[in-house]
């Protein structure tokens, strides 16, 4: 309804919050807008809460909308985060690299798009294993990625393995109701290397070591299960499906197609039947047993 009062006009005529060099015009009056109608930290206030799908083609959709009451904890800014904001059990490790000027890979050379992203990938790694030096096993996870929860139990009961390689997983489209099954996960998505620590062989210090080995350990998933089994400590197959890796994900770098486009109604998936019916066989839907292993479900009570 619009046309309420005189707040509710100027806010239509107004349309959106213009910021300047030296303040903003605001949508509606700081009262409202910095007030009873903002999500301050500690303050409960009613909320309408919209959810929006975006498909890999960038086209979006409004999947819902529904009224809540919503407490917001605390109004935080990457810079300002201390460790007692975090879950327990969780750290932040802040670095000051230089960007990666071949993020969006664009006409560049396709090598050089890979050594670009395995130093961007592989220095920031580097810091955050440094800063927990301390730790059995490291499991380097992309940010898009969902693990297991089963994983932790694995690791903690076999404390002398030399680790483990994620070959059975699942592809999962964001915000999707169904579950493929991948038996060569390894080979698709970077979340599937857990490594005992002391196999890396990590630097006292971050200067200590090349761009070279940083690049060749940390910068990328494809090459150390073979140098670890060329130095006599092999990975082990770890015995369940223990990551999903997300796509149609409209943030992800990899840009990957949804599931059901590439392996059920592409040219080489319909070019080849039989491996087309085997990937109908491991489709499974999002049932809460998924969800509680994989999404963060919390798992009921007795």
């Amino acid at each position: 309804m619009r046309g309420i009062d005189a707040v509710d006009v100027e806010a239509w005529n107004r349309g959106e919050t213009l910021y300047l060099p030296d303040g903003k015009a605001g949508l509606y009056p700081p009262v409202l807008s910095e007030g009873a109608a903002s999500l301050l930290a500690d303050v409960t206030r009613p909320a309408v809460i919209f959810t929006v799908r975006m498909a890999g083609d960038g086209a979006v959709r409004l999947d819902g909308a529904e009224r809540a009451i919503i407490r917001s904890r605390a109004k935080l800014a990457y810079e300002i985060v201390r460790p007692a904001d975090l879950p327990a059990g969780f750290d932040v490790v802040r670095v000051a690299f230089p960007p990666n000027y071949l993020h969006e890979m664009g006409e560049a050379d396709l090598e050089a798009v890979y050594d670009a992203f395995r130093a961007d990938k592989g220095r920031r790694v580097l810091a955050g294993m440094l800063a927990a030096r301390d730790s059995s096993f490291f499991m380097i996870v992309d940010d898009d990625d969902l693990v297991s929860t089963r994983i932790a139990g694995h690791v903690a009961a076999n404390p002398d393995a030399n680790g483990w390689t994620v070959e059975r997983g699942y592809i999962w489209d964001d915000g999707g109701r169904l579950l493929l099954g991948y038996d060569e996960f390894n080979h698709l998505c970077g979340t599937s290397l857990i490594v005992r620590a002391d196999l890396y062989g990590l630097p006292q210090h971050f200067e200590d070591t090349s761009l070279d080995w940083i690049k060749t350990m940390l910068g990328s998933h494809v090459r150390i299960a073979a140098i670890l089994a060329e130095r006599g400590t092999p990975l082990d197959p770890l015995p369940f499906r223990g990551a999903v890796y997300r796509v149609a994900d409209g943030g992800s770098h990899s840009k990957a197609p949804s599931l059901v486009k590439k392996y059920f109604l592409s040219r080489e998936a319909l070019a080849r039947p039989r491996r087309l019916l085997r990937h109908l066989g491991r489709l499974r839907l999002v049932g809460m047993d998924a969800r509680r292993e994989f999404f963060g479900e919390p798992a009921r009570r007795g």
